[in-house]
């Protein structure tokens, strides 16, 4: 079950965060297509103090093809900054509107659909593990209600999993032992979480479904 609702929560922000970079590179893409390309010039370094640093955004300033200077703040802030004072950039700007511009560096054109890109992939990895992990578990039950061995083993407690939290419940893990008369080899099951308690059971005997080649 709750492999099942971490599939559906984590692939679901995975597939929103690839979706979004996959829209900010297109983006990105269609303005460096149709923009046009000069030099420009770092004329500040806008600092903005947090609690525990100082990150600085440059300024820009560079002039259209028809002689018009236009000012711009990049996209990305750095601490240190990236950029010194006087220091030469190439610029991309929209020539329909010159205030739509970028600096040309791959920090600045591509921090953000890469960040995106990186998390929207965490994210799907982990939802596709719970996804993979859910599938395998569901055909080992499968696999085990049609060849499984069935067995008698003694209910020997019930434990609280508080690791799992659902609301203010948590289920209950039924801890089955059994001893093969054949090896002698004593075996201890878990069941999956159950949402009762099924503690008035403890001391008796239930049926426990083993694959013969790996009992564990």
């Amino acid at each position: 079950m709750f492999n099942r609702v971490f599939t559906y929560i984590f692939g679901g922000i995975g597939l929103v965060m690839l979706a979004v970079t996959a829209f900010l590179v297109y983006s990105q893409y269609q303005f460096l297509s149709s923009s046009v390309k000069t030099t420009g010039v770092v004329i500040d370094n806008i600092g903005q103090r947090s609690k525990k640093s100082t990150t600085y955004t440059p300024v820009i300033a560079f002039q259209t093809a028809n002689g018009k200077p236009i000012t711009f703040q990049g996209s990305v802030s750095s601490s240190p900054p990236a950029f010194d004072i006087n220091e030469k950039v190439e610029v991309y700007y929209n020539p329909a509107n010159p205030q739509e511009a970028a600096i040309g560096t791959f920090f600045q054109l591509w921090f953000l659909p890469l960040i995106f890109g990186i998390l929207g992939t965490i994210f799907s990895s982990i939802g596709l593990g719970f996804g993979v992990s859910a599938l395998l578990h569901r055909r080992k039950i499968a696999s085990l209600s049609l060849n499984g061995q069935r067995i008698k083993a003694h209910l020997q407690s019930v434990q609280l999993d508080r690791s799992i939290r659902s609301g203010n419940r948590s289920p209950f893990r039924i801890y089955c032992q059994w001893q093969d008369s054949l090896t002698g080899n004593l075996y201890v099951f878990k069941s999956d979480a159950l949402w009762f308690d099924p503690s008035p059971y403890v001391g008796q005997q239930m049926d426990v479904l083993i694959d013969p080649q790996n009992p564990k």
